[in-house]
């Protein structure tokens, strides 16, 4: 028992010199620890007023102040320049500003457009003066100004788009509305290269406001374009996928050069008809182009013989229906009541006057589809 209680009693003491030993730790730590002080040079902001003062005649201080960039400082974009009295013995030189910094958005879109890619423009091929750029206003016609710099404006600009646009109609389509502002693609407008894509796309285009309803009544024009286009041949063989089997709407009314069909330059004038469908249609003529793409056929009052026709047509259609249903339904109730009648006399049917080679066999007439076909 004694040697139990000696035992015990030392493991007790060496927790208390654990203990006190932690507890004196921090203390000894704290004695020993130094405060050491650092003193850093830090150089001044640059501000813009600075740098003006060697670049003054690339920039003007008034113009970038009331710029869209004008609360920035220069290091905002020319971020490589950390020290102006090195920078301006060419130790830091500035690199290739990054706007993606801060327009990350756009800069993504634009990255793989075929401005980027195939031309290698940068930002400010567009956003020129880059120091005084000011914010867009929303007005449609400053994209046509900026567009037509570097894109030909002939077609375009006499088109009944951009005469609307001009004039301040905001409903009416712009380069951007079509093309995109940063995310523009080649096959957008190469029919020869990309014709399978580009006929989607400027169909798909095109269909995104003719087919808005609201905005076609706003604006005075026929509000049922797309779906009476989408009830012809061109339109529904569209529909299933082959673009490039069929006219879609560039192909008859061109891409950029969209005019009224009264304007004498339309390709849809009355005039320029057969040359137009003969593009595709070998042999058309002045018989063929009486074909209406967007004819409602509904419409009893434009278009009167269609109207009928049509009704004509689905009356006769009902009409066979009708009949072969009834037809049936009297030689199914013939058929049923013969046989009730015979079964009643009792009389049998013998197998040799149908001369069929194994009596009591089912012979299956038609398979499930033209069973479904006869209902």
């Amino acid at each position: 028992m004694s040697e139990k209680r000696i035992t015990s009693r030392w493991i007790a003491a060496g927790i208390v010199a654990v203990a006190l030993v932690a507890l004196l730790m921090p203390g000894v730590a704290s004695a020993q620890s130094k405060q050491v002080t650092l003193e850093v040079t830090l150089p001044a902001p640059i501000v813009k007023e600075k740098c003006l003062e060697c670049h003054d005649a690339q920039v003007n201080l008034l113009k970038f102040t009331n710029s869209v960039h004008g609360n920035n400082s220069c290091t905002s974009c020319h971020a490589d320049i950390i020290d102006v009295d090195k920078h301006a013995i060419g130790e830091f030189k500035p690199g290739k500003v990054q706007c993606g910094a801060c327009h990350e958005v756009q800069f993504t879109e634009y990255k793989d457009s075929v401005h980027r890619v195939k031309n290698d423009f940068e930002c400010t091929a567009c956003h020129t003066p880059i120091h005084e750029v000011a914010k867009w206003n929303g007005k449609k016609k400053s994209i046509i100004e900026k567009c037509t710099e570097c894109h030909g404006k002939e077609d375009y600009v006499v088109s009944g788009h951009a005469e609307a646009a001009l004039h301040g109609n905001e409903d009416a389509p712009v380069c951007s509305d079509c093309h995109g502002l940063h995310n523009t693609r080649a096959l957008h407008a190469n029919m020869e290269a990309f014709p399978e894509e580009a006929r989607l796309f400027y169909t798909q285009t095109c269909k995104r406001c003719h087919g808005d309803k609201e905005m076609m009544t706003r604006n005075g024009l026929r509000t049922d374009v797309v779906d009476t286009y989408e009830h012809t041949y061109h339109g529904k063989i569209q529909k299933l996928g082959y673009a490039t089997h069929v006219a879609g709407c560039a192909d008859c009314h061109t891409t950029h050069s969209i005019k009224p069909k009264d304007d004498p330059a339309s390709p849809i004038h009355p005039d320029n008809l057969v040359k137009n469908c003969g593009k595709c249609h070998d042999h058309a003529n002045a018989n063929f182009v009486k074909f209406r793409p967007h004819a409602d056929f509904l419409d009893r009052h434009a278009y009167p013989e269609l109207f009928w026709t049509v009704v004509l047509m689905s009356a006769l259609l009902l009409g066979t229906f009708v009949f072969f249903w009834f037809h049936t339904l009297l030689w199914w109730r013939k058929t049923y009541w013969e046989k009730q009648r015979r079964l009643a006399k009792g009389e049998i049917l013998e197998a040799a006057q149908f001369d069929i080679a194994k009596p009591g066999e089912w012979y299956v007439r038609f398979k499930p589809i033209a069973r479904v076909m006869h209902i």
